[in-house]
């Protein structure tokens, strides 16, 4: 009761308030929607949120569109190589240098049209295709791996992923005493192209690969470098044709070749990982049939090997596709860490002796003196 008389008084009303009604109790409720309390809260929101949108459009600026990565592959115009080159084109990554057989440049055209169908028709808004390249290579010849290079830091001044995986050699032949084939520059050719041309060219293009770093080196290598028993020093300081020691096995040479791939990436990546932020690692895809690598032998020669040997040696181990092991080289490319073997698609182990250190040291050393070069380059 005492509530209701604070209320209802009229004593405080103004006269003008009295004279618009005849009932008590109204002039309490009208003066109310008059006071200010009521109606600051209403208007002080409209200020400041409503305005704040209309500026972040004003602030959006355009994308900016960053160049490529580039990468570098060898005998990348059949086998794993080309599969390699066109999964790159086909993620729409990477700028690709495709180095062709200098050998053999009809089989140019029709690798240059299997890489361009995997460049997309139809790009992002603002976004260039990505550049492909075929320049001519002969790792057999130290001239044509210098001139290449040159080509490539010409025009990529950074290159963020080299490949190494073009390869020859009878590695079918069991034939000891067999005469080997030596290149213009005095070098058995398996050893010259699988390795040696390999290591000039990776020293060449080292100043590009730091200028892009992080960047990588990828060996490709194979499963039969396990069974390089025959592996030392002078299986490659012997690979000049004046001081070849006899009987030459072609099997052997092909091995020992893929060995010291590893040496030399396990090698490389002690030397150049946390120096110049190149890092280097070494994948064995698996067998894959269909590749080039029997090309210098006879038509029934490597039917056989492929249709029969193959598929033998499918029961040891796993027979791939070429793109099957392009998948395989992307996931050693893409590792996080260097100085690791890929199996597969998988990190693994490659033999006990590519860990030796001293061995690692040796191949490195006597390959800076066959190719004239300062290990490490000065300045990376």
């Amino acid at each position: 009761m005492g509530e209701e008389e604070e209320v209802a008084p009229a004593a405080g009303t103004p006269p003008l308030a009295d004279s618009l009604s005849n009932a008590p109790s109204e002039p309490a409720p009208s003066p109310a929607p008059e006071t200010t309390p009521e109606t600051a809260p209403e208007t002080a929101p409209d200020t400041t949120p409503e305005t704040a949108p209309e500026t972040v459009p004003e602030v959006v600026s355009p994308p900016i569109l960053l160049p490529r990565p580039v990468a570098v592959v060898t005998g990348a115009t059949s086998g794993v190589g080309l599969a390699f080159a066109c999964e790159l084109l086909r993620r729409n990554t990477h700028d690709v240098v495709c180095a062709a057989n200098e050998a053999h440049p009809e089989r140019a055209e029709p690798a240059l049209a299997t890489l361009q169908a995997f460049i997309l028709p139809v790009q992002p808004p603002g976004v260039p295709p990505p550049r492909l390249t075929l320049l001519p290579l002969q790792l057999s010849n130290l001239a044509s791996v210098a001139d290449f290079a040159s080509k490539v830091t010409e025009q990529h001044p950074k290159v963020h992923l080299l490949v190494l995986n073009a390869a020859v050699g009878d590695v079918a032949s069991s034939a000891f005493g067999s005469t080997p084939e030596v290149t213009a520059e005095g070098w058995e050719r398996t050893f010259a192209v699988n390795y040696l041309g390999h290591a000039a060219l990776t020293q060449l293009l080292m100043p590009a690969l730091s200028a892009a770093q992080p960047s990588r080196v990828l060996c490709v290598t194979c499963g039969r470098h396990a069974h390089a028993w025959r592996l030392q020093r002078s299986s490659w300081v012997d690979s000049s044709a004046s001081s070849w020691l006899r009987p030459f096995h072609g099997g052997d040479a092909y091995n020992n070749s893929k060995v010291m791939s590893i040496l030399f990436a396990y090698k490389f990546n002690r030397t150049y990982a946390v120096a110049s932020g190149v890092t280097a690692n070494a994948v064995n895809p698996g067998i894959v049939p269909g590749t080039r690598l029997l090309r210098d032998r006879s038509p029934s020669y490597a039917f056989s090997f492929e249709h029969i040997a193959a598929p033998f040696w499918a029961f040891l181990t796993r027979v791939v596709s070429p793109e099957e092991a392009a998948l395989a080289l992307m996931t050693a490319a893409e590792a996080v860490k260097g100085g690791q073997f890929f199996q597969g698609n998988r990190e693994g182990k490659s033999a006990g002796q590519t860990y030796d250190q001293g061995m690692q040291d040796m191949l490195w050393d006597d390959t800076a003196e066959m190719l004239r070069l300062e290990w490490p380059i000065p300045g990376l």
